[in-house]
């Protein structure tokens, strides 16, 4: 199997790194190949367009659909039953949306999402005194702690199982702290809290996978 079926906060973490590669890469890349001017932009999003197909089909021809073995007895299970129709698909998930757990996980996990966003794209707004470079600097440190941070709320759930709310609730408050000093220290403020938001985003996934099973 690719994870254990004790390893699934883990596996949850490296979705969420990979997703933080990107804008991560970004921050550094934009400002050296696009001049303040605009020009270079075209040359940027071909580049872009370029990467994204070759990643398609790498994925395409060499990750194979499912593991050799189901990484877990739930998954086994599905397996050896037949999937359901469509209309059994909206119905589980219209028991799944009725779930209170279910509503506060999706309030919870878009406002960690949007403050990583938010602050990220607003930096110009937040720091007016930084030069370009160093907006970009600030904003990779941000990214770039995220990406420890994917794994370490991945660890951190499988190693304290159950106790989703008091994990996740202290890494959001560290995450507010770590904003309410953005602009006193920008760089060491925005890794800490670069890292803290994906490590929350990490748990979310997670405990989203819990919850709807």
């Amino acid at each position: 199997t690719w994870f254990a079926e004790n390893e699934l906060g883990t596996a949850t973490g490296f979705g969420v790194l990979a997703n933080q590669i990107g804008p991560a890469v970004a921050y550094f890349l934009t400002p050296a190949v696009v001049a303040s001017t605009g020009r270079g932009f075209s040359r940027l999003l071909a580049g872009q367009f370029f990467a994204t197909v070759l990643v398609l089909a790498v994925v395409v021809a060499a990750i194979p659909a499912r593991p050799s073995r189901p990484p877990s007895t739930l998954a086994a299970g599905r397996d050896a039953v037949d999937g359901g129709t469509f209309a059994e698909f909206w119905a589980s998930l219209r028991d799944i949306c009725r779930k209170r757990s279910i509503r506060a996980l999706c309030l919870g996990y878009a406002l960690a999402v949007g403050a990583l966003y938010a602050v990220s794209t607003d930096l110009e707004v937040l720091l007016p005194d930084a030069s370009t470079r160093q907006i970009s600097l600030v904003g990779g440190a941000m990214l770039l702690a995220g990406l420890p941070g994917a794994l370490f709320g991945g660890a951190v759930l499988d190693a304290s199982k159950d106790r989703y709310r008091p994990v996740c609730l202290a890494l959001a408050c560290g995450a507010a702290a770590a904003q309410a000093g953005l602009a006193v220290v920008p760089v060491a403020c925005a890794a800490a809290l670069g890292f803290l938001l994906c490590a929350v985003i990490s748990a979310g996934f997670e405990w989203g996978a819990e919850l709807a099973f």
